[in-house]
């Protein structure tokens, strides 16, 4: 399950790489998570920034672990279900990032966070499905889900998933209308190479959505099996 990513770029870098229009302040978002209200790039809406909810809206959540269905959509199963194939025909969104984040699984009850960047991008695009609707008050909500590959970099320690990354070449064409589904699918490849990727420990601190500050993306030692710090692999 992919719930936590970064988005600290400034307003002028998001613009320049994504090629819209943008000029509203951004807060930057080290600990991206859901309930949160995030900047998209939306299909029907492509010349600037949206700002839409991850999964759900906080007062819906009650601070609960929130089910991978609101916040993910895998690959696998976006021409199985309705609601995804629908989404997937109609309602595409990037979702501007500057890493995400996976747990490693260190013992049979502890898992470690870990930050993950680009090695050759320091912004890259997610590919996302949104959603409208309303919400209990007859107000209209919109909320967003990060669609995910499986995972072929090698290292299963970090689960099945990871965020479909879209190319710089595909971005563009992810927004337009009238494609196919096999089209889209086609555009949504798997990170292959541990090469294209950095990954390094970083602090529990990120389990708490309240916390943001740069220091969450900074190295931090690994634990053992037992929980200890350890400064070694």
């Amino acid at each position: 399950m992919i719930d936590r990513y970064t988005i600290y770029s400034v307003s002028e870098e998001i613009s320049k790489r994504f090629n819209i229009q943008n000029e509203e302040s951004l807060e930057a978002e080290y600990n991206a998570a859901p309930t949160k209200k995030l900047p998209l790039i939306v299909n029907i809406a492509k010349e600037g920034l949206s700002f839409v909810y991850w999964g759900t809206i906080e007062k819906w959540s009650n601070k609960k672990s929130i089910s991978s269905k609101l916040i993910n959509a895998p690959i696998e199963e976006l021409l199985k279900k309705a609601t995804l194939k629908a989404a997937l025909q109609s309602r595409r969104c990037i979702i501007p990032a500057n890493g995400f984040y996976l747990w490693k699984t260190v013992g049979k009850k502890s898992k470690r966070p870990y930050y993950f960047k680009l090695n050759d991008q320091a912004l890259f695009g997610m590919a996302g499905l949104w959603e409208e609707y309303d919400d209990l008050d007859g107000k209209m909500l919109h909320t967003f889900k990060i669609i995910t590959t499986e995972n072929k970099l090698g290292i299963k320690e970090f689960g099945d998933e990871m965020p479909a990354i879209l190319s710089k070449e595909n971005e563009q064409e992810w927004l337009k209308p009238g494609l196919q589904s096999d089209e889209l699918l086609n555009m949504i490849k798997p990170l292959d190479s541990i090469n294209n990727i950095s990954f390094h420990p970083v602090s529990p601190f990120i389990n708490n959505i309240d916390y943001n500050f740069p220091e969450m993306i900074n190295i931090q030692p690994s634990i053992d099996q037992k929980g200890n710090y350890t400064l070694f692999e």
